[in-house]
């Protein structure tokens, strides 16, 4: 199960799937130990330990990478989920999921669709060279002039870009997939409970939500050295996109429903009307009638929206995490 099954992932994912322990942690605090051995050598350790950036930018790699991981080690399993509830022929199901998969696994797809995201921290670097911007900190000259220390936190920035950048990548392929896969009609099952079961699937959407709203709180924080509008601008997007990343799908679910419901109730109202005859006389015909009404009100109660209540609490109670860390930035 997992990366190992899939096989094809992000080069990340492939660096820190489960075989190798705490692979995640070890490529943040790697990469914050580069920096103190810098410090170290260059002597001006107690400025690095002081300035926040640095470990919170190392635990915001760990905390996507770990998401990365954990999102394509569960993918075999709404896959599975998904095949099973669709009306899809196993081979053409298999070449959507394979070119999902090809998609995720583009490196070079990635990167380029980071580019904005270098973009603006070049533009950033630049606001801070020229007097643009203030940093919240005073930074010795003995920083500001070292050239390794600055591609040391140009290569870091740019890594925690390429993940938020190549996130956005990875959420937008994922929705691709379930528009392609919604276009097939849904299994009504009559023995199954109110709602169409895609427990799975809203696990993934939930879960990559959540990690969403988690992983770019840290990058906010970054930007609180900008006016209150622009990171309230940033605010917006964030939960935005979010949010659309969950009810997009749920919208597909529930009209790949509804359309199933209005083909499973017009076909019991068709055969009703061949196989029942009025008047009701014989007790054949009244079994039969009583039959065909239970299993219309059956498909009638069937709910349109395959998530539970208590997933919307657990989507609304995330949103809190970066309009705390909004406020937070206000305050402080």
């Amino acid at each position: 199960m997992g990366v190992k099954r899939i096989k094809n992932a992000l080069a990340i994912v492939v660096l820190t799937k489960r075989r190798f322990p705490f692979a995640n942690v070890l490529l943040g605090l790697g990469i914050y130990a580069i920096g103190i051995l810098i410090s170290v050598h260059y002597n001006f350790l107690d400025y690095f330990l002081k300035i926040w950036y640095f470990p919170l930018a190392s635990f915001g790699i760990i905390w996507v990478s770990s998401l990365w991981t954990w999102g394509f080690a569960f993918l075999q399993r709404m896959f599975e989920e998904l095949g099973s509830t669709f009306e899809i022929e196993e081979l053409q199901f298999k070449k959507v999921v394979e070119d999902l998969v090809r998609r995720l696994s583009n490196d070079k797809r990635a990167l380029l669709f980071s580019i904005p995201g270098f973009a603006f921290l070049i533009y950033h670097t630049w606001l801070i060279q020229t007097g643009g911007l203030v940093i919240p900190f005073i930074e010795p000259s003995a920083v500001s002039t070292n050239l390794v220390m600055f591609v040391y936190v140009m290569a870091l920035f740019a890594f925690v870009m390429y993940f938020i950048f190549a996130s956005v990548y990875l959420l937008f392929n994922g929705l691709l997939f379930l528009k392609k896969t919604t276009r097939f009609p849904i299994r009504i099952r009559l023995l199954q409970k109110k709602k169409v079961k895609l427990d799975k699937t809203n696990q993934v959407i939930l879960g990559s939500t959540i990690g969403w709203f988690v992983g770019v709180s840290f990058v906010m924080t970054i930007l609180f050295v900008y006016s209150s509008t622009v990171v309230f601008s940033f605010l917006v997007f964030v939960v935005a996109f979010g949010m659309l990343f969950f009810f997009i799908p749920q919208l597909l679910f529930r009209n790949s429903i509804r359309n199933s419901k209005e083909n499973l109730l017009d076909k019991v109202e068709s055969e009703f009307s061949i196989k029942v005859k009025f008047p009701l006389s014989s007790e054949c015909n009244i079994n039969e009638a009583l039959l065909l009404c239970a299993i219309f009100d059956k498909v009638e109660r069937i709910s349109e929206w395959s998530f539970e209540t208590s997933t919307l609490f657990k989507l609304f109670s995330s949103v809190v995490i970066p309009v705390a860390v909004f406020l937070m930035g206000l305050i402080l």
